[in-house]
């Protein structure tokens, strides 16, 4: 019996991840301060003028609907296209994969199936940001049907 195909990680990669994961922790923690220190005059903005309200609440609801469902369809089209890269090569990693950890190779029908499980979750996580979006746009027609 052959041992099993091993695809090695690239030490150069941890380290990437470790930098983008420190980065993305500091923007994180920097937009949530500027966040807390606008709140004040968000809340004033969109309660100041009652006739403008739902207007702008529409404005507010369409930046938090943006905010949510664009880094989620991102996610998605990366998902998909790593499957269908997967899905051509028929193996698991795709040849040219940087990893962070050494990855046992799955080729075969295997693979295909792993492809297969990938487009199916890239479906269901652009089911989920439609959804998403879906709620805000009915909230925010409830809120203008509310305000008459």
């Amino acid at each position: 019996m052959t041992s099993p195909e091993i695809q090695r990680a690239s030490p150069a990669a941890v380290r990437k991840v470790v930098i983008l994961v420190v980065i993305a922790a500091v923007v994180g923690l920097a937009l949530i301060g500027v966040f807390e220190l606008l709140r004040p005059a968000l809340v004033n903005w969109l309660t100041e003028d009652p006739d403008r309200a739902v207007p702008r609440m529409g404005v507010a609801l369409a930046l938090l609907g943006a905010a949510l469902v664009l880094p989620v369809l991102a996610f998605v089209v990366v998902f998909w296209r790593f499957a269908l890269r997967v899905r051509a090569a028929g193996r698991f990693p795709p040849p040219g994969t940087t990893l962070v950890r050494d990855a046992r190779v799955v080729t075969g029908s295997s693979a295909t199936r792993l492809a297969l499980l990938l487009q199916v979750v890239s479906i269901v996580l652009a089911l989920i940001a439609i959804a998403m979006a879906a709620m805000l746009w009915r909230i925010f027609d409830i809120l203008q049907r509310a305000a008459g």
